[in-house]
């Protein structure tokens, strides 16, 4: 029986399984010509990432591009490079090839925010870059920064020497109970929910040395998606205790990490599935994206003290943006920033 006459014979069959089998085979077409697939990237050198997913949306640009991108200031639309898998079913477990969401307009990745919601993040983790995303390296960008606060000295890090900037008060008890021995300079903050955001007087006395490194980060023109940036210090000697940042605000922000100066015996650990500790690789001037909603700690062992510039990041901007005065004080109040006139 030839080809020709078993056709035949179909096409004069009931029409309803005539009918599926064409959609069946539509669908499948469909399938195929839809750009899906993921493929694992390894690479060396600053524009190094984890994964590449086969989408004109959600590609990786090559060094040279962001360059390009860095010099002329372009975006590519605001939010062409935003894409996310809106329809990608998470696995059980993360892992360094699934750990991604989409693409800043750097064309550096960020983190499945998925990844933040799921309760007990912690056990869904084996790796240490189960924990962070790796965005490449700043090169010589964090130096200005790096300089500037070392020339100011130890002082600077403590309120009473911050004159001109304001003062966020009410969070003694956090710090004293999760951070003891650690300071921070803070440039841009949040409430609780990250519904809006005060920007400190002394953004605007750092932003030179600051915003070359959220735009290798994150990308040019992106100041009003920056929910939190300040500077942390651990003192030698000093640590920052096993704990998971609380809050709305880890589920809507990214946070990334720029190591300013670190030195031997600094040590940044999160912790897997098992309740063991994973040391979190660090080098100075490097830049990656840590799941904060994962238990994770530091002890300062070195001789210097650890300074990071911490940049947390939205994938919308914020429309609520509130300046503060030179000395002025705010008050953290049940997830709520109150200032005084």
């Amino acid at each position: 029986m030839t080809l020709v006459v078993l056709i035949q014979r179909w096409l004069r069959g009931p029409k309803l399984p005539q009918l599926l089998l064409l959609a069946v085979c539509l669908l499948a077409a469909l399938y195929a010509l839809y750009p899906h697939s993921a493929t694992g990237v390894r690479c060396e050198g600053s524009g190094c990432v984890s994964r590449q997913l086969v989408n004109e949306k959600f590609r990786i640009y090559s060094d040279q591009e962001m360059a390009e991108l860095a010099e002329t200031g372009s975006r590519e639309g605001t939010r062409l490079l935003f894409f996310q898998e809106k329809k990608r079913k998470l696995p059980k477990d993360i892992d360094a090839e699934n750990i991604a969401g989409g693409v800043w307009p750097s064309g550096r990745l960020f983190i499945d925010l998925r990844w933040k919601m799921r309760k007990g993040a912690s056990g869904h983790v084996d790796s240490p870059f189960d924990v962070m995303l790796y965005m490449g390296h700043s090169g010589q960008a964090y130096l200005p920064l790096k300089r500037r606060i070392l020339s100011l000295g130890d002082d600077v890090w403590h309120y009473e020497n911050q004159k001109g900037n304001a003062f966020l008060a009410g969070r003694t008890s956090y710090m004293d109970k999760f951070k003891p021995g650690v300071n921070d300079l803070r440039f841009i903050f949040t409430d609780t929910s990250a519904t809006y955001v005060y920007r400190f007087p002394w953004y605007e006395l750092w932003r030179d040395v600051l915003e070359p490194l959220i735009e290798l980060a994150v990308g040019p023109g992106m100041i009003d998606y920056v929910g939190r940036l300040q500077m942390a210090r651990i003192s030698n000697g000093a640590k920052i205790n096993p704990h998971v940042d609380s809050g709305g605000w880890p589920l809507k922000l990214h946070r990334i990490h720029v190591p300013i100066q670190v030195s031997d015996g600094t040590v940044f650990e999160a912790q897997d599935k098992h309740g063991n500790w994973l040391q979190i690789p660090i080098i100075e001037g490097s830049m990656f994206e840590l799941n904060n909603k994962v238990t994770h700690r530091v002890d300062n062992f070195a001789e210097l003290p650890r300074i990071h510039l911490i940049i947390d990041v939205a994938e919308e901007p914020f429309r609520d943006i509130r300046y503060m005065k030179p000395d002025q004080t705010c008050t953290n109040k049940n997830g709520d920033i109150v200032c005084d006139d």
